[in-house]
């Protein structure tokens, strides 16, 4: 969400969609079927608040995105009918921000309450439900996608066991709070400088930990890293599978113009872009470019189209997928023959 504001009008709308995520209940942690950034602001309104020190997307991306609110709606009522289940975390708000009225709902912030404590502080947080009923602890920052997964865990989770009045204090779970305050995490955003590398934008989270949710599936199949070996999937396997291989990259192309590209022609923040690392002698360079899940990454590759819309995809020497694609750099030159991989 952001924050936007009428033209002549001092009333604001602290709910204005800017990003929605949604993933497959029976296939949660692997099958996200929409992630998007939604234009903001609508037609009469400014945008007085992006909240990128929140979610992390800038106002410059939310400005720029063509998906508008009508257009995000129609998108999400693809998979909503009258008889569809939307679960979510407080899902009534994310509904009304995306004006859909839908009744068939699981809210996990009503099945479940805190145990002690006043009735107006009942409502536990996400993250105290991950923490208690889960057992891990979610990123830092905000991801709309993360949150939905864990919705779908939550409500799994209380399909099968107790529910009500079972979550202990925020206190208890997480101790005392030791995050800077939100002017404080303003101020100190602002005054940051980011190198050529584009700055993260998705998560405020290593790789493997933005991928925690796929870990913490797998040990509830076994126990550690035999788990994992059974699934056939190791924390650096997985680690790997959230990032994608942008090679062939001429010079006159930067980090923040390949963030860019994934923005504007998938819809998918990246969790970070790394710095391009040139070829001595030569004027061609790669750099990795990191999602905040390995679902995120394999859409964004799917999604990702080439010169004239071809999305031809083929191998590279040693057999991984790889395509070509069109990378415009900040004065407006287009770069046809860049290659997006599979690592």
């Amino acid at each position: 969400m952001c924050v936007t504001q009428q033209e002549g009008s001092h009333e604001s709308k602290a709910n204005a969609l800017c990003r929605v995520s949604a993933v497959d209940g029976e296939n949660m942690l692997r099958n996200i079927i929409s992630d998007f950034i939604v234009h903001q602001p609508e037609d009469g309104f400014h945008i007085v608040d992006p909240k990128t020190d929140i979610h992390g997307i800038t106002a410059q991306q939310i400005a720029n995105c063509k998906i508008t609110m009508q257009q995000a709606q129609k998108k999400m009522l693809k998979y909503i009918s009258s008889d569809t289940i939307v679960v979510g975390h407080s899902v009534y708000g994310d509904l009304a921000s995306m004006r859909i009225n839908h009744r068939r709902v699981i809210d996990t912030a009503l099945i479940f309450r805190r145990k002690d404590g006043s009735p107006s502080r009942a409502t536990p947080g996400l993250k105290d439900l991950t923490k208690f009923l889960l057992g891990f602890e979610m990123p830092q920052g905000h991801d709309s996608t993360v949150d939905a997964q864990a919705s779908m865990m939550a409500a799994k989770y209380a399909a099968r066991h107790e529910t009500g009045r079972i979550i202990p204090s925020a206190l208890e779970l997480h101790g005392p709070r030791t995050k800077e305050p939100r002017e404080e995490a303003i101020r100190l955003e602002a005054n940051k400088e980011y190198t050529e590398a584009a700055k993260p934008t998705a998560v405020n989270a290593p790789v493997n930990e933005a991928s925690y949710i796929d870990m913490a599936a797998m040990k509830k199949e076994g126990a550690g890293e035999t788990a994992s070996r059974k699934n056939g999937m190791s924390e650096a396997m997985i680690a790997r599978s959230c990032r994608l291989r942008v090679h062939r990259i001429p010079k006159g192309i930067s980090s923040r113009d390949i963030e860019k590209f994934f923005i504007e022609n998938t819809q998918i923040v990246p969790a970070a872009v790394e710095k391009i690392a040139w070829l001595p002698n030569q004027n061609r360079g790669s750099c990795s470019v990191t999602f905040s899940t390995n679902a995120h990454a394999a859409l964004a590759f799917e999604s990702a189209k080439g010169p004239n819309g071809k999305t031809k995809v083929t191998n590279d020497s040693i057999g991984r997928p790889q395509k070509t694609i069109a990378v415009v750099n900040g004065i407006g030159k287009t770069y046809k023959n860049v290659a997006l991989g599979v690592l």
